[in-house]
């Protein structure tokens, strides 16, 4: 398997300790990750279960290491940080320092009550639920 970013390097294989000594992908190079489906929910308790691509995502030219299809871009439920996904394996690629931004910004949100666990946040029926909640949340309010 090729790193998705760089293209040329091969990706190395890393045990990570959390989640009971998960082995996953990472680039030396650009010091990216590649993520089976369902790998980063065991390393991290803050990852989205069940994680799907949203309508939204967009085809870019990075090919999956797995399946050497195109992959889609979107931003990570609840954050600001690109990821790529494949719509076939739904492998997640992120790039360096991503994994630890995701985990922040979802820890501060947690903190604040407002972490969503499920992949309902993403594409059309998560854009409707979030603003239904701010709605209600505003009529509350008054």
């Amino acid at each position: 398997m090729y790193c998705p970013k760089c293209r040329t390097f091969p990706l190395k294989q890393a045990t990570v300790k959390e989640g009971g000594g998960v082995a996953i992908n990472y680039c030396k190079q650009c010091k990216g990750f590649w993520l089976e489906k369902g790998e980063f929910e065991k390393v991290s308790p803050l990852a989205i279960k069940d994680l799907s691509l949203p309508a939204e995502a967009k085809k870019v030219l990075r090919v999956c290491p797995a399946c050497q299809e195109l992959m889609f871009e979107f931003y990570y439920p609840q954050t600001y940080v690109t990821v790529e996904m494949c719509k076939s394996c739904e492998g997640l690629w992120v790039d360096a320092g991503e994994l630890k931004e995701i985990e922040t910004v979802r820890d501060g949100l947690k903190s604040k009550g407002k972490f969503q666990e499920y992949d309902d946040v993403c594409g059309i029926k998560g854009a409707l639920l979030n603003f239904i909640d701010k709605a209600i949340n505003t009529l509350q309010a008054l």
